[in-house]
């Protein structure tokens, strides 16, 4: 009977914890330009990485026409040595996007100051994912893609 009780209590102490708190989302914007701007901040949580989806599972592409489009954006980790020090900046990636609509062969294109910011864009960037481009329905590959991060501290 006190084995009951206790798994109750249990039971009860796991219904009381609060939900924890939900990442923020980013707010996406078409751009007519290549490059694309996108804020970054200084305590911006990682998002989980996405599950991997086996081929047969993606349901097939809009009939619809047009390019790709953003559909998952991660924001990047401000560096915490960068944050501790004040330091803002700046990173241009390119990058290619395959017919999935995955991120593929992301690189630093330029970037100020060098390398301070560089693998928290790419480690990013690399999680993105698109809806591919579309002509005459069938999805295609796109490359030579490019977008701006910028890593700025809140004032």
């Amino acid at each position: 009977m006190r084995q009951n009780h206790s798994l109750n209590h249990r039971k009860k102490e796991l219904k009381d914890k609060p939900e924890p708190p939900q990442p923020p989302r980013i707010a996406t914007t078409p751009v007519d330009s290549p490059t694309t701007t996108v804020l970054v901040g200084p305590k911006t949580p990682e998002l989980p990485t996405l599950p991997s989806i086996p081929k047969e599972n993606i349901p097939p592409f809009s009939q619809a026409d047009g390019d790709a489009t953003p559909v998952v954006q991660v924001q990047p980790m401000y560096p915490a040595e960068a944050a501790r020090s004040g330091q803002e900046g700046w990173v241009l990636v390119a990058f290619n996007i395959d017919k999935l609509g995955n991120v593929t062969d992301a690189k630093v294109l330029d970037a100020d100051p060098k390398r301070t910011f560089n693998k928290a864009a790419l480690r990013a960037i690399k999680k993105w994912r698109y809806k591919p481009k579309v002509e005459n329905g069938v999805a295609l590959a796109q490359a030579n893609q490019q977008v701006k991060l910028d890593f700025t501290l809140e004032q």
